[in-house]
């Protein structure tokens, strides 16, 4: 078998943080080839860009390769990665690849439990209103930077680091952001000090010379500050933070406002698009770790100011006179509460909660964190469990998830999935804002419902 020491196979090409690398090394001049059942508007993207997508997977497909590169979702036996172990050919995780195309680049990292993507997709929209033409790649499409992954010329990059598997320890960052440490991916970490300890190493990584910010508010990430604080600074809301978020306020169009004061004093007043005080927050963060980049506070106020979003956070499918859609990606307690506080900052309706839980180890460990979160909400639909390829459990399911949400909320229903679009076409024409939340297919109801 003849390899070509300049082709790249993906297993699963189609996932947000697989098509990122992918078109990456086809900007490189790389030949690229991979293999997704899914077909969707990525595969599409990367097809126009010269890849060759197989919509099926099968051992034969891996032949040639120099490397075959896989996601933490790809099991063991997955028939490409046996194949390839077999003809010999280097299998290595996503993450690797994306740290392999950084090594000679200035990069920054924003990292944390809650908040990452739509953080990292701000930071990046800071550094293009500076015109430094960076490369950026986040765990979501965001429209302002063209899709998941903007390719820029200007030597530095912004990336999504994900700590679910551990993989953000494969980069060696300039920079680091960390939003958040929070009890969550408990079928990889036995608890959130494992969780902790690996943010921990991640910021060991820092090159020297290297500085990082985090979020003031979430003791675990205070903690760390205290530990790394030759080269960390904070921020947060109020006083007794390095960057401090001051006199907040809704925007009267929808949207959020603040005064961001630094070290040296009020830097100036910032406006957002986006809804919610998390988002406040993330804003803050990006903020920071920019103005200690050396960029100025215009720049700031330009990228923050024109930036709408990143698919599935808190996105507004459809605005009617009588109800609302918005489709967002909370899948953890902390998520879907900072959530629905956006919720009720957007408007005064009432708001119908319809959330599909992902994993069922998440599910099962985070059970009591479950049944408390929905308390914003006026109504809460439950549907059945997004496994994400893991072995259903026996009684975890959303019949269950149904029951514990009902100890604390007045109005709860479980609503098996095959029968919700049905339901909701019903409810429709009632009225509301109807929130769709989780992490898993929940998002296609909820355009099926705004089309």
């Amino acid at each position: 078998m003849s390899v070509n020491p300049k082709k790249f196979h993906f297993i699963g090409i189609g996932g947000v943080g697989m098509s990122a690398v992918a078109r990456m090394l086809l900007e490189q001049g790389y030949e690229v080839t991979g293999s997704d059942p899914r077909r969707s508007d990525l595969t599409a993207s990367l097809e126009r860009a010269g890849a060759r997508v197989y919509d099926r997977h099968a051992a034969s497909l891996v032949e040639g390769a120099a490397c075959v590169i896989y996601s933490s979702s790809i099991r063991p036996d997955h028939v490409e990665r046996l194949a390839a172990e077999k003809l010999g050919i280097p299998l290595r995780h996503r993450s690797w690849a994306l740290a392999s195309l950084t090594r000679d680049h200035w990069a920054a990292c924003v990292c944390g439990t809650h908040g990452k993507t739509t953080t990292t997709a701000m930071l990046g929209r800071i550094f293009c209103a500076a015109g430094d033409d960076p490369t950026v790649v986040v765990g979501a499409r965001v429209a302002e930077l063209g899709g998941n992954v903007l390719i820029g010329s200007g030597g530095r990059m912004i990336l999504e680091a994900d700590e679910s598997d551990a993989s953000l320890l494969a980069y060696d960052p300039d920079a680091v952001l960390l939003t958040n440490v929070d009890a969550d991916h408990l079928d990889h970490f036995e608890d959130v000090d494992e969780i902790q300890a690996t943010f921990r190493q991640f910021l060991q990584r820092l090159k020297p010379r290297g500085f990082w910010i985090g979020c003031g508010e979430c003791p675990r990430v205070m903690q760390l500050l205290r530990e790394f604080g030759d080269c960390g600074q904070s921020y947060g809301r109020g006083k007794g933070w390095d960057y401090r978020i001051e006199d907040l306020g809704t925007l009267s169009g929808g949207g959020s406002e603040f005064v961001l004061s630094g070290p040296r004093g009020d830097l100036g007043r910032i406006r957002l698009k986006v809804f919610g005080e998390h988002n406040v927050l993330n804003a803050a963060g990006a903020a920071a770790l920019a103005l200690k980049c050396g960029l100025r506070f215009e720049h700031v106020q330009k990228g923050l100011g024109g930036f709408g979003g990143a698919e599935r956070r808190f996105q507004i499918l459809k605005r009617t006179d009588g109800y609302t859609v918005i489709d967002d990606y909370a899948h953890h307690p902390t998520e879907i509460r900072a959530t629905l506080q956006a919720a009720r900052s957007y408007g005064t309706g009432r708001i119908i909660a319809v959330f599909q839980p992902h994993r069922y180890t998440r599910t099962k460990k985070l059970c009591a964190e479950f049944a408390g979160c929905f308390e914003l909400a006026d109504e809460v639909m439950i549907t059945d469990v997004y496994g994400a390829g893991e072995t259903p459990m026996e009684g975890v399911d959303g019949q269950w998830v149904a029951k514990l949400v009902s100890a604390c909320h007045p109005a709860v229903s479980y609503v098996p999935k095959l029968q919700l679009m049905a339901i909701l076409k019903k409810v429709l024409p009632t009225g509301g804002v109807f929130l769709f939340m989780g992490a898993g297919d929940i998002g296609q109801i909820a355009r099926e419902l705004s089309g």
